[in-house]
């Protein structure tokens, strides 16, 4: 039995009136996407002190695959950002030390925080060296996971003491706190992407 409204109690038509409204509330709140999380990025790049001159060999300066990749990487150097990064690793602290004294040369060790975007939104990071020893870029960006482009090129003075001869080029789903190695017969990088706690 339904109360009049100057009884103090309210009707069906109101109950379903308010509960309406706080269902249309309650979806919209819910509809929301999370909140993005910042990335806390950390990058090693290395190369072995005293490379073989053997892969040298089988490497053709001129080839077509070659001149791909060096255009590839100038294109992608034109939409690249400079944020700037932090000297040094947290979290890949430990690897560094046994790069190091595995008879490995640190070309880059670095880290940022880049807030958490699309693709479309997300910064092409330069990450190359100011030698121009190494020429990187490297995209975080999420979907409903993330992902991170990798694309380096190190210039070997022997073949060309300019462009970039050898190339990393990967794109990678990754997950937080995962430390993931990037890997060539003449160079490597090593990543690992955390959460910004609050």
């Amino acid at each position: 039995m339904v109360l009049s409204r100057a009884t103090g109690f309210r009707t069906k038509g109101e109950e379903m009136k308010k509960l309406a409204i706080f269902l249309f509330f309650f979806v919209q709140i819910f509809a929301l996407p999370a909140l993005a999380r910042d990335y806390q990025i950390e990058l090693l790049v290395f190369e072995p002190k005293n490379p073989s001159s053997e892969s040298e060999e089988q490497w053709n300066a001129g080839s077509n695959q070659i001149l791909a990749d060096q255009e590839s990487m100038r294109g992608i150097a034109v939409a690249a950002v400079n944020l700037p990064l932090q000297k040094g690793v947290s979290r890949l602290k430990r690897i560094e030390s046994e790069l190091l004294s595995s008879g490995y040369r640190l070309l880059v060790s670095t880290s940022w925080p880049q807030p958490a975007e699309v693709y479309q939104r997300a910064p092409i990071v330069n990450i190359s060296r100011s030698d121009n020893k190494m020429i990187g870029f490297l995209k975080v960006y999420k979907t409903s996971l993330i992902f991170v482009d990798v694309n380096l090129g190190l210039v070997d003075a022997l073949i060309d003491p300019v462009l970039p001869t050898f190339f990393i080029s990967e794109k990678r789903r990754v997950k937080f706190k995962e430390v993931h190695y990037f890997d060539h017969p003449k160079f490597g990088a090593i990543l690992t992407v955390w959460p910004v706690e609050e």
